[in-house]
């Protein structure tokens, strides 16, 4: 094979690789006109939408507005978090092209753009831009920082396009949202944000507990400069009422006001299995009474079967007036119900006094004992004088 030959080949399999890259990647290097199906974004009303479907692979979910919030029917029906449908919804209304990246299929899969790949979100309600559906892949590569592009296409169109924001990271639609449990909403309790806890009865292990707050001074605390803000309120302090009566140990009951304040599930279960968690009848219940507001009924029951030794404790638990069943981790449980001997304060701590014995200096045989506590007893030279220059 000649030198010619050879040429003509490199030049023939340049040619092929452009005319490969050029139908997989897009000629446009800057925004360029934005396509129509970008155009009414920025419309649609939130309140309209009805329905949201997002699937991954073989896993979906959809999310139901019901009234003013949602819920996840494959998910015993539960709760999903408005605060986080609100969040995905303002990203796609703010989605902006920024360029077209490709143009053929063959290039999908650079772009986890695939049908497999790529994270499937449909918008189904009535109203300006709706319905919506959008494939959305891997994040754009960047320099620094969080990537704040990604990369989407729209089902029968093989374009590829750069987009802004990143619906990963600003609508949370990150890898694991197909998932029905990522959207439930686990945030179980949360008493108001200025209610003090006025009474806690337990019923566990055959023992009855109640717990109730001393009433509060009547007189206001006054800061000693008018400008400043107000002190704070003393912490409340409780008494054992029942099984007898004794002031409770603080650092204990802290500990339990502060629990039964906010509650999280560590997850949502089946709420049709009561008998089988140790909830019908509970084996614990613990009622709680605000200054403001209603009591908060908790209620749990049997421990969770480990998978392997190495899982952390949870136990099965519901609230009165919510559908939901739950399970917490054993800190919860731990923290909320807590016996007598936990509660009895600890004995104050005796401290002996310690004896100094009295120290007795024996005199020396060239000086007094005060001479020698001070240093000034006779030189052992004998003269007592400066002997650094004794030589004269």
């Amino acid at each position: 094979m000649n030198g010619k030959t050879i040429g003509l080949l490199l030049l023939a399999a340049v040619a092929l690789g452009g005319v490969w890259a050029l139908t997989r990647e897009s000629v446009y290097t800057g925004p360029g006109a934005t396509p129509d199906a970008f155009a009414g974004f920025d419309g649609i009303d939130p309140s309209g939408v009805r329905s949201v479907k997002i699937a991954h692979g073989d896993t979906s979910v959809e999310l139901t507005r019901v009234g003013d919030g949602w819920t996840i029917p494959s998910y015993y029906g539960y709760a999903a978090t408005t605060p986080a449908i609100d969040k995905l919804l303002k990203g796609i209304r703010r989605l902006e092209y920024v360029q077209t990246r490709a143009v053929s299929a063959s290039s999908h899969a650079d772009f986890d753009l695939t049908a497999d790949q790529a994270m499937r979100l449909e918008l189904v309600g009535t109203g300006s831009g709706l319905p919506v559906t959008l494939l959305v892949g891997k994040s754009a590569a960047s320099g620094q920082g969080m990537p704040q592009t990604c990369f989407v296409r729209f089902p029968d169109d093989d374009r590829v396009f750069e987009v802004k924001p990143n619906l990963q990271f600003d609508a949370g639609l990150y890898t694991g949202r197909e998932k029905p449990e990522s959207w439930a909403d686990k945030s179980v309790f949360k008493k108001p944000a200025d209610a003090d806890v006025e009474r806690i009865a337990l019923q566990f292990d055959g023992q009855s507990i109640e717990i109730v707050a001393k009433p509060r001074p009547d007189e206001p605390v006054v800061p000693d400069d008018p400008d400043s803000p107000p002190a704070p309120k003393p912490a409340r302090e409780y008494r054992v009422v029942v099984p007898s009566e004794f002031d409770a140990d603080e650092a204990t009951v802290r500990s339990m006001t502060g629990r039964v304040g906010s509650i999280y599930a560590s997850d949502l279960v089946d709420p049709s299995k009561l008998a089988d968690y140790g909830l019908e009848p509970p084996s614990r219940t613990a009622r709680v009474e605000f200054s403001t507001g209603d009591p908060m009924v908790l209620h749990v029951g049997n421990a969770v079967a480990k998978e392997k030794d190495s899982d952390p404790e949870k136990y099965y638990a519901r609230l009165d007036g919510d559908p939901r069943v739950f399970t917490v981790g054993a800190y919860v449980r731990d923290a909320i119900f807590k016996t007598v001997d936990e509660l009895t304060p600890p004995p104050p701590t005796t401290v002996e006094p310690t004896t100094v014995e009295p120290t007795t200096v024996e005199p020396t045989s060239n000086g007094s004992a005060a001479d020698d506590a001070k240093g000034t007893g006779p030189d052992p030279g004998g003269a007592g004088g400066d002997t650094s220059s004794a030589g004269g």
